[in-house]
C-alpha cells in the first residue's frame, strides 16, 4: 500500500513542479509585453508561492514514504534515523556515507591512488 501512496505523491509532485515552472515560462514566452506586466491574464505571482509550498510539503511526504518503504514499516513508524539514512545516503551500521574511495578499481581510475585504501 505504501508503493501506491508513493506513486500518487510522486505524480502529484511532478504535476506541482510542472505548474511551478511551466506557468512562469508560459507567461514569459507566450504573453506579450502588456499582458505580461498587467497580470490580467494569469495572476502568476499569486500562484507561485502556494505551488512552491505545496511542492515542499509533497517532497516531505515523499521522503517519509520512501523511508517507510525502505525500512519496511508504516509511514507513522518512521524514525529520524531512517530519514537521515535516506537523506545522507549513510548506513546506520557503518556510520558514514559510501565513498568513491572504496571502489575496487580506484587505482586504475585515478592516477596516484593505487596502494591507498581507506575502507
Amino acid at each position: 500500500m505504501i508503493e501506491v501512496a508513493s506513486v500518487a505523491v510522486r505524480f502529484a509532485l511532478y504535476g506541482d513542479l510542472m505548474l511551478l515552472f511551466g506557468l512562469p515560462l508560459f507567461g514569459l514566452y507566450a504573453l506579450r509585453g502588456t499582458e505580461r506586466v498587467s497580470g490580467s491574464v494569469l495572476p502568476f505571482r499569486r500562484l507561485i508561492w502556494p505551488l512552491a509550498l505545496i511542492g515542499v510539503a509533497l517532497s516531505s511526504v515523499a521522503l517519509i514514504l520512501l523511508a517507510a518503504a525502505m525500512s519496511g514499516v508504516g509511514p507513522g513508524a518512521v524514525d529520524r534515523e531512517a530519514i537521515g539514512m535516506v537523506v545522507t545516503g549513510a548506513s546506520a551500521l557503518r556510520g558514514r556515507p559510501a565513498s568513491w574511495r572504496c571502489l575496487p578499481l580506484h587505482g586504475s581510475l585515478f592516477p596516484g591512488g593505487a596502494g591507498r585504501s581507506s575502507c
